[in-house]
């Protein structure tokens, strides 16, 4: 039982650390997951709060995981394990029932995991933080009091210090599709050998002699022909279900990355209401693309400086697009009022939060290469760019 017990609390606190790491790496991707899941329970009020939960969750998570690993204050350890488990297990559960919400997010962007993946996960987990609960008063203590006390503060501080640095400037390890050095079309692509999508419908047949209904698959109404006959057999096609989707197809890391053009662009070549994507890809030159999904909230003093970056990329070897969610009457006033020159151009906010993890935050292609990104509080000056990226 002694190997058992050490195996569960070395386990469960590795795992418990890797999960509160990775979320610490990336707040704003937890804090969108807390409003995602709000938005599906039906508690978009709360939403409010999602950034302060994303940050106790991660803290907490660390900490639980870094007691048991080390063996520090392993009681403390041991209940908010425990407590962790109760409360998620059962939720992973729901959503792999309901699939309310695609990924739990538990292991943020470094390891993307099905809800059933994950519950299967949570309830091995479980049986690890259970040993380790039920033996919590047994296990050799390593430290003095004073000692406990000291690697918790110093833990605390470390995650809370690296969290707050990953949000006020970019996540020091990005696991997301659009990071340094992609060859984005790559991530664009579906191979020709990928896995296709498979659904089918289901057919609601009416019984001519009892007037009994049938519900059967598509396949089935193919493959036997006795329930093509016109004298027995009448299908209701108001009844008919799907298609359903009983397999899912490859779906690439990239897959929504679109913006329409909200006037004509005559150095891309684009009309109003054209995807600028697929020419901005392509051309030669530098392409610097601000992100700013949702104007109203974004850094005011970052947008008036975009308009020397406009005027530096606004040429016919660079370009400079603006990309948000916001609607065109809201950019047209802030516009106004802020006194921005360069134009904008509509996108998804989902995928805008996905591309840079900051409001607005600054990514720099080349013909389809990510060169360099930025979070506002970091964008280099025009005089910068020109003699470290533009060359």
């Amino acid at each position: 039982m002694k190997y058992i017990t050490f195996i569960s609390r070395i386990l469960a606190g590795a795992l418990f650390v890797f999960s509160g790491f990775v979320k610490a790496i990336d707040p704003l991707g937890s804090t969108y997951k807390f409003t995602d899941y709000f938005n599906a329970f039906g508690l978009p009020w709360a939403a409010e709060a999602s950034f302060s939960l994303a940050i106790l969750l991660s803290t907490v998570e660390f900490l639980a995981g870094m007691s048991l690993l080390i063996n520090f204050k392993i009681k403390w350890g041991a209940w908010a394990a425990l407590l962790f488990m109760v409360l998620f297990t059962p939720l992973t559960l729901y959503l792999a029932i309901t699939n309310a919400v695609n990924d739990c997010g538990c292991f943020g962007d470094a390891m993307k995991m099905t809800n059933w993946q994950t519950f299967y996960k949570n309830v091995v987990i479980s049986a690890l933080v259970v040993v380790v609960f039920l033996y919590r008063n047994k296990f050799e203590k390593y430290f003095i009091p004073k000692v406990e006390f000291a690697l918790l503060a110093l833990s605390a501080a470390a995650v809370l210090v690296f969290q707050v640095y990953n949000y006020r400037h970019l996540p020091v390890i990005d696991f997301r599709p659009y990071k340094v050095g992609t060859y984005l079309p790559n991530n664009m692509r579906i191979p020709e050998d990928a896995p296709k999508e498979k659904s089918i419908y289901y057919y609601h047949m009416k019984n001519l002699g009892t007037q009994e209904i049938s519900r059967i698959t598509s396949d089935d109404y193919l493959n036997d022909t006795t329930w093509q006959n016109p004298e027995k057999f009448e299908l209701l096609p108001d009844k008919t279900e799907g298609p359903i989707v009983i397999e899912k197809g490859y779906e690439p890391p990239i897959h929504d990355f679109v913006a329409e053009a909200l006037q004509s662009d005559s150095l891309l070549g684009i009309e109003q209401g054209s995807d600028i994507i697929p020419a901005l890809l392509e051309r030669e030159g530098y392409a610097m693309i601000m992100v700013a999904y949702n104007l109203e909230n974004s850094n005011v003093e970052a947008l008036e400086k975009c308009n020397a970056l406009y005027s530096l990329f606004r040429n016919e070897h660079s370009g400079f697009y603006a990309l948000t969610s916001t609607g065109p009457d809201q950019i047209e006033s802030i516009a106004e009022k802020l006194g921005l020159e360069y134009p904008f151009y509509l996108a998804d906010a989902t995928m805008l939060k996905t591309i840079v993890r900051a409001n607005p935050g600054f990514v720099l292609l080349k013909k389809g290469t990510v060169l360099a990104m930025w979070h506002y509080n970091d964008v280099p000056d025009s005089e910068t760019l020109k003699t470290q990226f533009l060359k």
